[in-house]
């Protein structure tokens, strides 16, 4: 029973330097850790005859691994600590060792700090090399998948005759300009993380604000993740561990083949009318082509 409480408070002094993990008031999240670390141990060595204060027992390794766990919540803290003079960047090896805390500690973090320990798990994986890929693509869908949002709001709100600004417009340049430009996304192998984004990308293409992006640049935008899509898609059904999985992607391929090919041949009509437009002034257009005409300003909206 003493032990049981014992623990209990071991816990809580964990979640305290977890909460605290954060603070730029220089204050060290491991120094109550020490204190308890010392009493531990010197109530072994005090009762070194009772079985629950022998090696094997939970409280002495789960002292020593929290110990551990709020050194490195300490090691944490002075990285991020934009105050404190002299910071360093935490080394591969010391993020692994806070993800193994995170990991082993979790079923006895409070409710009220399970976000700050989500945020140091998020955080220390960004810097380990087989979570780097996966985090990009998340990172990337998650801002488009906002942005779309964002545009979304502003429609609801025009269509209810509300004040509405066109935020998602600057958000959409910002991040295609870095989508384009990051190579260590272009480097990044094919899977289905990166085909939902290359499909993420291409359903917010006409957030871009019409006066720097127009219609034949959005054409081509369209058409070359279209393209991405075929091939990524493709691959995926090639590399597919069942028979539906494989359809899935054939069907997503074709698909995306046949828009490729739809954007492909908007892009060449409107470089044909830039390039002779006498071809079509005055020309009395029929109903029909008017109806035409509509529903291609529709498609290849």
């Amino acid at each position: 029973m003493a032990e049981n409480v014992q623990i209990q408070e071991l816990y809580r002094i964990i979640n305290r330097a977890v909460s605290r993990c954060t603070n730029h008031e220089n204050s060290s999240v491991n120094t109550e850790i020490s204190i308890y670390q010392s009493k531990v141990a010197h109530r072994r060595s005090a009762d070194g005859q009772l079985s629950i204060w022998t090696d094997d027992s939970l409280l002495y390794i789960e002292t020593a691994k929290a110990v551990d766990f709020c050194d490195s919540l300490e090691e944490y803290r002075q990285s991020i600590d934009s105050y404190a003079n002299n910071t360093q960047n935490l080394s591969e090896y010391h993020y692994r060792n806070l993800l193994h805390g995170v990991e082993y500690f979790r079923p006895h973090i409070y409710p009220e700090n399970k976000y700050i320990l989500n945020a140091l798990e998020y955080n220390c994986k960004r810097h380990l090399p087989e979570y780097h890929d996966r985090i990009i693509l998340e990172e990337y869908n998650r801002q488009a998948l906002r942005i779309r949002d964002m545009k979304k709001g502003y429609e609801r709100l025009r269509r209810k005759n509300q004040k509405a600004s066109k935020d998602y417009e600057k958000d959409a340049m910002y991040f295609f300009k870095e989508v384009m430009n990051n190579e260590e996304l272009r480097k990044i192998k094919g899977c289905a993380e990166k085909l939902s984004l290359y499909e993420n990308c291409l359903n917010i293409v006409d957030c871009l604000p019409a006066e720097k992006y127009n219609r034949s640049a959005k054409f081509k935008l369209k058409k070359d993740f279209n393209y991405a899509i075929r091939i990524t898609a493709a691959a995926l059904s090639r590399d597919a561990n069942n028979a539906e999985q494989t359809k899935r992607y054939e069907d997503i391929s074709k698909k995306a083949e046949y828009e490729e090919n739809r954007y492909a041949k908007a892009m060449e009509r409107v470089k044909e009318f830039t390039e002779k437009p006498q071809k079509y002034k005055g020309r009395t257009l029929s109903i029909e082509a008017r109806n035409r005409r509509a529903k291609e300003e529709w498609d290849y909206r």
